[in-house]
């Protein structure tokens, strides 16, 4: 999730209970892998349940509008076309650097209940303190 949280950085996760109706666009999340090893994972939110989600040339849509001001890198798979639709508990998620980043593009919408929280504080080391989001 580089530039937003780097390697050796620890940061506080805002509980399911509390942030399951919170999450928002652009919300930092942490979130079990869908498939083994089942590692955990840490990306962005780009796009909500029950939107529709297009990636065109690099360029991401969502519910048909643009929301992107200029091409996505294609990631490590070099991806740069797709469509997905997000279920009523499904969110798409990028990475922050997406030419690295394994996210949505290459495993689809991440199920609601596999959101184990919100990411809002990062607290190590003491130098990178602050908010996340």
């Amino acid at each position: 999730m580089s530039p937003t949280l780097e390697d050796g950085q620890v940061a506080l996760l805002m509980p399911p209970l509390l942030h399951r109706r919170r999450l928002r666009r652009g919300d930092v999340v942490v979130f079990r892998q869908l498939t083994p090893p089942w590692d955990w994972l840490i990306k962005r939110i780009a796009a909500m349940p029950d939107e529709s989600v297009a990636l065109q040339n690099g360029l991401l849509y969502v519910d048909d509008l643009l929301v992107t001001p200029r091409p996505i890198p294609a990631g490590p798979d070099g991806r740069r076309c797709g469509h997905w639709w997000n279920g009523p508990d499904e969110y798409f998620v990028l990475g922050d650097n997406p030419s690295q980043s394994a996210d949505s593009r290459a495993f689809g919408p991440v199920p609601g209940e596999r959101i184990a929280g919100r990411v809002w504080l990062r607290v190590w080391p003491p130098k990178a303190w602050g908010r996340v989001g």
